[in-house]
């Protein structure tokens, strides 16, 4: 069954609750022009305006009967000549509700703006200088990351930890593969523990500044290359387990890790990111997890 009219103009009200909006500027379309209307007459004290567009207002079509509708706020009426007029202060109100709305205004907080006293309008005007900002401020960073992404997935990591490992690949002499391969680890870290990221970064940058560290972490590097059944493998787990046995607070596992409850299942995704085109250190990574667990060492 069709819907009447004063189904369609209670709808409005329906909306407007939904939405939360106190004050609403109506805007009508043909059938939605006397809708529009016919609920700013009954709610004068809600409406801010009406914006009437090409509408019809037969006389005597509106419940009083009096010729054409008028209505109590700032709207376009229909007069019996046919043309809609504005009142001075009608259309300066419009005005200003239209550059508010431009500028970035939600429509239903411009009529508390426009009827506040000159502080609270000064500072209603300063939050929304402030929102625009913030609006301003995401696409551009948007922008820049878009930017950055041209470079490939240095964009996915904080300026300042793609700086130190530029630096610690230097240092190390990795090849252009390997800094990759190490960046990627890094992106997966803050993908799979954002939460633990910072903190995982401290580690090894604390760890870098003992010679020891760095010399394993080289043949760490060289081992990439030996078959996984050179016993030089054996040698690296142990060393490798013996220095994060004396400082277990350097363990470059990333804080939250273990109150995860797929844990295990992301630490499994970090200790094995690229043993797929790298077996000698699969069996590294085995030999070494098995000296620490041995040792008492939980790992997740």
């Amino acid at each position: 069954m069709a819907a009447s009219f004063e189904a369609h103009v209670r709808d409005v009200d329906a909306v407007l609750k939904a939405r939360g909006v106190d004050r609403p500027l109506l805007v009508g379309w043909s059938y939605g022009a006397p809708v529009a209307l016919h609920w700013a007459g009954r709610n004068p004290g809600r409406v801010l305006g009406v914006v009437s567009v090409d509408g019809a207002y037969p006389r005597g079509w509106t419940a009083g009967g009096a010729g054409c509708f008028r209505c109590s706020v700032p709207c376009t009426c229909a007069r019996s000549s046919g043309y809609r007029r504005y009142g001075s202060a009608d259309l300066l109100r419009l005005v200003q509700i239209r550059t508010l709305a431009a500028a970035g205004v939600p429509l239903a907080e411009i009529g508390a703006i426009l009827d506040a006293d000159p502080d609270r309008f000064a500072a209603a005007l300063v939050d929304v200088e402030r929102r625009l900002t913030d609006r301003i401020d995401d696409p551009i960073a948007r922008r820049d990351t878009l930017r950055r992404l041209a470079t490939g997935d240095r964009a996915l990591l904080p300026d300042r930890v793609l700086a130190k490992l530029d630096r610690v690949a230097a240092e190390l002499g990795f090849t252009p593969d390997d800094v990759t391969m190490a960046r990627e680890g890094l992106v997966l870290i803050r993908a799979l523990v954002p939460e633990g990221f910072d903190d995982c970064v401290t580690k090894v940058e604390r760890a870098l500044d003992d010679p020891r560290y760095v010399s394993l972490v080289k043949r760490l590097w060289c081992a990439a290359e030996w078959e996984p059944e050179d016993p030089r493998i054996d040698e690296l787990a142990t060393a490798m387990a013996d220095h994060f046995l004396a400082h277990p607070s350097l363990m470059p596992i990333p804080a939250g890790l273990r109150a995860r409850a797929d844990g295990a299942i992301r630490y499994s995704l970090l200790s094995h990111h690229g043993q797929e085109q790298k077996p000698a250190w699969a069996r590294l990574d085995e030999l070494f997890e098995a000296r620490m667990r041995s040792a008492g060492i939980d790992l997740p």
